[in-house]
């Protein structure tokens, strides 16, 4: 009857073998453990078409994109699937909340992502300078650099300070030993400091949050006898009551102005304890995760692209020389770093999936422009899709931001919505820009060559041989697959299993005399 009414039809649906599509939950779940990321849902997509579902619908139509994030917002929540999965970490966030909770959360923080705020790059030059002295004593020992957990740290350090006005300072502990290193007693400091303690258990929430999704409306059944995130919390808990209990003595003092952090003010606008340890793992999650994976993931392309390390290079040192720390509008300037940037953004979106859920009924559009019937109460999962990239859509390639290319996005600019879109558009965006192009810049300016060391890999984190081989069919969706150097994995955001090592060259002191900037 909704489907007749809307003027629409039912859309296709995939259903399993046995009660309650457990066969394919199942096979959801081991996918997510050995295949490339997406794979399972792109071969539903392949089989059955672009939108599909039944009380969950998956769409990479970027019609119904814009609909679900923009046009019809309205009508779409994140739900109570998603808070009864992320409730335990997320609380009522401004990640997990709906409604007035949600506007709540999202006006507190919107001050204090200002242009002046986000603009003030003092915190940036001292956080990349420490992660760049730790990488030079780790090459002048030959050992290479976890850069994942290097600048997870990095962006944990400064969205603290920023943010909450206190420091974590996580990136005063050693950075970990590849797993093959012999033992020391530098392993024992790593593990033994709050914030490396912190990073491990939000780490592990993060991945029991990944298997509940896997696990849908059966999650429960999978913690039955076990609450698997009690302990993991334990340890967040720890680690953030004190950046809170601090933030509580320190706005208790007559010198504190109100304002001065979005903790200070959320301590003087609200008493709930609750509402302001939620708030503080929403930001925390915000601006540690999302933007350590894309510098990551940045300097991941980087590796296997010396061409374009080699021309990012020469603009920055263009525009800045070796040493000259870069302003807010030195970052403007730099095209080609921000073609980079978004290009790393496409192929390897931080938040690859988005959820919302449908209040009313309503319709989407196939890939023919015909209407399909949405019931109410129906959840929607967009995974990231380079399908309307052209036939190059796989390779890295910044000059698509650059040339007549780009106006495959800017005619359907919701084939790319890296930052959300909507009024739930990342408040954070510009931070996350402005902090990774600051990274990137210093990083550059101190090096000239970075290498990938896949034999520091964990084992088990390798990319598997299969990916490798071009005789092998893949879908055109998967075509990056064949070109991945480690083996990516996503819960909530994009991540390099087993960590990302590399080794990075500096530039010869010789060739800096040589050149006059």
């Amino acid at each position: 009857m909704g489907a007749r009414r809307l003027g629409a039809r039912i859309m296709p649906r995939v259903r399993g073998w046995l009660p309650g599509n457990s066969d394919l939950i199942i096979k959801g779940l081991t996918s997510g453990r050995k295949d490339y990321i997406g794979e399972f849902i792109v071969g539903i997509f392949d089989s059955a078409g672009e939108t599909l579902g039944d009380d969950r619908c998956f769409t990479r139509n970027p019609k119904n994109v814009q609909k679900i994030l923009a046009t019809d917002f309205e009508n779409y929540r994140k739900g109570p699937f998603f808070a009864n999965i992320t409730e335990q970490l997320l609380g009522t966030g401004v990640f997990n909340s709906d409604g007035e909770m949600w506007q709540f959360h999202r006006k507190l923080a919107r001050p204090f992502f200002s242009k002046e705020r986000v603009t003030d790059f003092l915190i940036y030059e001292r956080k990349a300078m420490d992660c760049i002295q730790k990488m030079e004593q780790h090459f002048d020992n030959d050992l290479p650099v976890d850069f994942q957990d290097l600048v997870a740290r990095f962006t944990l350090d400064s969205a603290a300070e920023f943010l909450f006005g206190v420091s974590t300072n996580s990136l005063d502990a050693p950075l970990p030993l590849p797993y093959n290193f012999p033992d020391s007693p530098q392993k024992d400091m790593i593990s033994s400091t709050p914030s490396s303690r912190f990073a491990k258990a939000f780490g592990k929430a993060l991945i029991i949050l990944l298997d509940r999704f896997d696990l849908a409306h059966l999650w429960p059944l999978g913690e039955i006898f076990e609450d698997k995130m009690k302990g993991p919390m334990k340890d967040v808990h720890a680690f953030v009551d004190v950046i809170i209990r601090n933030a509580v003595r320190e706005h208790d003092k007559e010198d504190v102005k109100e304002g001065e952090s979005l903790l200070s003010h959320l301590i003087t606008v609200t008493d709930d304890t609750k509402v302001i340890t939620d708030q503080t793992l929403n930001i925390l999650l915000a601006g540690r995760d999302t933007t350590a994976s894309l510098i990551t993931f940045t300097t991941y392309c980087l590796a296997m692209h010396p061409e374009v390390v080699q021309r990012l290079r020469q603009e920055i040192l263009d525009n800045l020389g070796f040493d000259k720390a870069p302003t807010y509008d030195d970052i403007r300037e730099m095209k080609y770093l921000k073609a980079v940037l978004n290009e790393t953004l496409r192929l390897y979106p931080p938040v690859p999936f988005n959820l919302r859920e449908s209040i009313n009924e309503t319709y989407w559009f196939d890939d023919k422009g015909e209407k399909i019937y949405v019931p109410p109460s129906t959840r929607q999962v967009r995974p990231r899709d380079p399908e309307y990239w052209g036939p190059d859509a796989h390779i890295f390639d910044p000059d698509r931001w650059l040339d007549s290319r780009l106006t495959r996005y800017t005619s359907n600019p919701f084939i790319y919505v890296p930052f959300n879109a909507g009024p739930r558009i990342c408040l954070g965006q510009q931070f996350a820009l402005n902090e990774a192009s600051y990274f990137m810049i210093r990083l550059l300016q101190h090096f000239d060559q970075f290498e990938l060391t896949p034999e520091y890999q964990p084992p088990h984190t390798r990319v598997p041989e299969e990916w490798k081989d071009p005789t092998i069919p893949v879908a055109p969706l998967l075509r990056r697959r064949q070109l991945e150097k480690c083996f990516i994995r996503s819960h909530l955001t994009l991540y390099a299993d087993g960590g990302l090592w590399l080794r990075a060259r500096r530039q010869k002191a010789s060739d800096i005399r040589s050149k006059s900037y």
